[in-house]
């Protein structure tokens, strides 16, 4: 089993009969396309998201390759399934088309969601590359109703940072408001690794730094968002 870079959880969309595919222009402006969507461009990296059901055997290979280089404990098979048993997956991609990121989501019922992998090669972290999946993920949540959506984590960047995300998505007027709990789960990460690389989890608030220091260290905590979107 693997820990999540930021948070652990797959991000489900429930409604994928006729889930049209889109493209982000600026966020929450939608074009409908065919196949994967590109969500979002940059100058230094491109975020995809692809159905489950789009990923070729070539792309398969490349996803389960990049796991297993993030999370070196976790083995190929295992990797395998982790992406076939998923319903969507963003991977962001760098100029040359290498794979850098990848957040891998699950359904876990009506109107809610689980991010099960996050993870950032090293090398291109602290680029807003995992911040940029995040909000990709959020905002096709929102495009899709959902309204909970759940992840463990140890991190207090990952609270910090999404805490961050959706108090903009506030100021921008795409949801009303929202609500974040935490409940501990003893030895959750017992038999999970860190990926690679990975050592600062310190967000830059004092006051989560605090509540996640009193993690031990295969704790974490069940994060579970509740977001109230715009009455219609």
């Amino acid at each position: 089993m693997k820990y999540a870079l930021i948070w652990t959880s797959k991000i489900s969309f429930i409604n994928q009969k006729n889930y049209t595919l889109f493209r982000i222009l600026m966020p929450f402006k939608f074009q409908h396309k065919e196949l994967s969507k590109l969500l979002r461009r940059s100058e230094e990296f491109e975020i995809t998201s692809y159905n489950t059901k789009e990923i070729n055997k070539q792309l398969l290979d490349k996803l389960i390759n990049f796991d297993t280089r993030c999370f070196p404990a976790t083995s190929k098979e295992d990797s395998k399934y982790d992406f076939i048993d998923s319903d969507r997956v963003y991977v962001a991609t760098n100029n040359s088309g290498e794979i850098i990121g990848t957040l891998v989501r699950e359904p876990k019922g009506r109107k809610k969601a689980y991010v099960t992998t996050v993870c950032v090669i090293e090398s291109e972290r602290g680029k807003y590359v995992y911040q940029e999946l995040l909000r990709s993920c959020i905002s096709g949540a929102i495009f899709d109703n959902i309204t909970t959506i759940k992840g463990h984590t140890q991190n207090a960047k990952v609270e910090y940072g999404l805490r961050k995300l959706l108090d903009n998505l506030i100021m921008e007027n795409k949801i009303d408001k929202y609500t974040i709990k935490r409940k501990i789960k003893k030895n959750y990460f017992e038999d999970w690794v860190h990926p690679a690389g990975l050592s600062d989890l310190k967000s830059e608030s004092g006051e989560l730094n605090k509540i996640y220091a009193s993690l031990g260290s295969a704790d974490a905590f069940l994060l579970t968002v509740h977001i109230q979107l715009h009455s219609m």
